[in-house]
């Protein structure tokens, strides 16, 4: 909610087009968040320019400060969070709890998730103040404003949406929302992420020797345990989720500064050297340039391998949206299915057309801009519609990191029980990600649609950061009777297949 709001106020002062902004403010976020780690280290006793340097040098923090998402704001609100925890634990004070509120309503604002990790903290250190009769009413305070901000969250949901959750988390909670799959899927997950960012290891053997000094000192001890019992509550929601289905460790930036701060609370002394400091940046460094060579899917600066292979015209978009190769895909795409699209909008001027996909990217961003209300999207996964998920033949369907999945085959099959008891009768356009053997086109075709548009071909970055290679698979389809009663121009009936690729 936070994110989009903060591109709202600054699309309507500026003009600036959104994913251009998206990127400035993960950028500026990211920027906050260095300078804030450095107030969480100087509370904590970790030396601060370490800290700072280690974090922006992260290879997931630096993939997604310039990722256009939410993710390095969710690190910043994390990063402040724990300073106002610490500020009015220290020192109690009616400004200070204020403060606190500030502080815990941009949280839990940022990530619909946030609710549950915040709530577990509280109750965690709670009890164990409680346990050892030390702040334990600042606690309580701290825990009664959260808890009043989280109800108030849900009552402005419920009023605004008719629902207490976001549909993305209506989307992915289901009956099976802690089954063992999905605690396999985010322990696969966390691998994934320790494999893509091998400096993490470091990390996590430096954790483990502040676990056997937990023993310290009272003052060591009191500062770290907040930080420790955060850190285990978020990867515990991690684990538990099944994790994330993006690249570059996602899910597991928010939690960066505060896993940096423990990993080095015992060596101070030591790692104001700088030696140190330089070898942590070198190293996080060489771990960027392998991240880059075979995970990443935005080029490089000056890669134009990409454009070169499969061009089309990319002066309508950003610079960044031509940057990352899945965009890159989308761009080329939605170039080829523009003029279908216009088209078919004008032939049925008096109802909007439905377009269903599981892709809800730069594809829908754009097209739903450009025929604003002459469009309605229906979302595979429900993540962005609540086609599927209010559906009574598609709801018990099993939930998954991606949404709750409703494949082509489940619905075209069920395409009498969707219009009858659901009121989801088949949609005038199907856009989609294909296999690489063009299996999903073809079953389409089969059954009452005439695939239009294809794609086919990879995109890979230069040598030597190709990066993960992206597959030119998406297909535009178009319902049968639509294509019969407005016949594209220049095109039979069934018509050809326009592909895109080699």
């Amino acid at each position: 909610l936070l994110h989009t709001v903060i591109l709202g106020i600054l699309h309507a002062a500026t003009g600036v087009n959104l994913p251009t902004l998206g990127v400035t403010v993960s950028a500026g976020a990211a920027a906050i968040a260095i300078w804030l780690i450095g107030r969480l280290a100087d509370i904590i006793g970790t030396p601060r320019t370490l800290a700072q340097v280690h974090l922006a040098t992260a290879t997931p923090f630096l993939y997604w400060a310039f990722g256009g998402l939410e993710t390095t704001l969710n690190a910043g609100a994390v990063i402040a969070f724990l300073i106002a925890y610490y500020a009015y634990r220290l020192k109690p004070g009616r400004a200070r709890l204020l403060a606190f509120g500030a502080a815990t309503t941009v949280i839990l604002t940022v990530r619909p998730e946030t609710f549950l990790i915040v709530g577990g903290f509280l109750v965690a250190t709670g009890s164990i103040e409680i346990h050892l009769r030390r702040a334990w009413r600042e606690h309580l305070r701290m825990g009664a404003v959260a808890a009043s901000l989280t109800g108030m969250q849900f009552a402005w949901r419920w009023w605004y949406f008719g629902s207490l959750l976001p549909q993305p988390v209506a989307a992915k909670v289901g009956p099976q929302a802690f089954a063992l799959d999905r605690i396999a899927g985010g322990i696969t997950y966390a691998l994934t992420t320790v494999g893509q960012y091998p400096v993490a290891l470091l990390t996590l053997v430096m954790i483990v020797a502040f676990a056997r000094g937990i023993r310290r000192p009272d003052p060591i001890r009191s500062r770290m345990a907040p930080l420790a019992v955060f850190v285990a509550t978020y990867v515990l929601f991690v684990l538990t989720s099944g994790g994330d289905w993006m690249e570059g460790g996602r899910f597991f930036v928010p939690i960066l500064a505060p896993t940096i701060i423990l990993a080095f609370c015992w060596y101070g002394p030591v790692l104001t050297r700088d030696a140190v400091i330089i070898t942590i940046a070198v190293l996080n460094i060489l771990t960027s340039c392998l991240f880059a060579q075979v995970w990443s899917t935005s080029s490089v600066l000056g890669d134009r391998a990409s454009r070169d292979a499969f061009p089309t015209d990319t002066a309508p978009y950003s610079w960044f949206e031509a940057q990352n190769r899945t965009h890159y895909r989308d761009l080329i795409f939605l170039n080829a299915i523009r003029p279908v699209i216009d088209f078919y909008v004008d032939a049925v001027p008096d109802k909007p057309l439905v377009i269903m996909s599981g892709q809800a990217g730069l594809v829908p961003f754009h097209l739903f801009q450009e025929h604003y209300g002459r469009l309605r999207f229906i979302d595979q996964f429900g993540l962005t519609t609540r086609d599927f998920t209010g559906c009574i033949v598609s709801s018990p369907t099993r939930r998954d990191v991606y949404g709750l999945p409703v494949s082509l085959e489940m619905f075209v099959l069920g395409k009498g029980d969707f219009a009858s008891r659901c009121n989801i009768p088949p949609p005038a356009f199907i856009f989609e990600l294909d296999t690489i053997d063009g299996r999903e086109a073809r079953f389409i075709a089969a059954h009452g649609y005439v695939v239009m548009v294809q794609e086919s071909g990879i995109l890979a970055g230069a040598y030597p950061f190709r990066g993960e290679t992206v597959e030119l698979n998406q297909f535009l389809g178009v319902r049968e009777d639509l294509f019969r009663a407005h016949p594209y121009p220049g095109l039979g009936s069934p018509a050809p297949l326009i592909r895109l690729g080699a």
